[in-house]
């Protein structure tokens, strides 16, 4: 009987390759398909030959653009003068033109705390220097007499 050399003893090596996952697994290890359109999801059922899908809205008739725009002035009330737009129509008055292009509305917190936007913590300071005369501007205005405080973010 021949001797085995040391090297056929040696088995190959197993290397496991992972796939490359290109839609993320589950807790489960399941891939999941990524969400179509209704577009294209019919666009791929014509092709394989299955029916389209058909949901209430495909169903509804569209409104008129009319219609529409009425809908959303009912609900968001659009004509209806409120503090923040009273503040955004003034904001140049309140503030002067050089502060009012480093900072901007961002909303009214309970119709007392105007919230503000700033470019820089210099910027933030100076407006807390200023605070109490700002305050007075803002009262001074037509709806906006609630306003009790100004707050600043970055």
């Amino acid at each position: 009987m021949e001797p085995i050399s040391p090297l056929a003893q040696l088995r190959p090596a197993t290397i496991k390759i992972k796939p490359i996952a290109l839609q993320p697994k589950s807790i489960h290890g399941v891939y999941h398909r990524m969400p179509l359109n209704k577009q294209t999801e019919d666009l791929i059922a014509n092709f394989r030959g299955l029916p389209s899908t058909v949901t209430a809205s495909s169903l509804r008739p569209p409104l008129e653009l009319q219609t529409l725009v009425e809908q959303l002035e009912t609900r968001y009330q659009f004509e209806r003068v409120s503090p923040e737009r009273v503040l955004v129509e003034n904001w140049t008055r309140i503030f002067g033109s050089k502060l009012a292009q480093r900072c901007h509305p961002v909303r009214i917190i309970e119709e007392r705390v105007s919230v503000l936007s700033v470019q820089n913590q210099t910027l933030r300071s100076e407006l807390n220097f200023m605070k109490r005369s700002l305050l007075k501007r803002i009262q001074a205005l037509e709806h906006c007499d609630g306003i009790k405080d100004i707050r600043t973010q970055s």
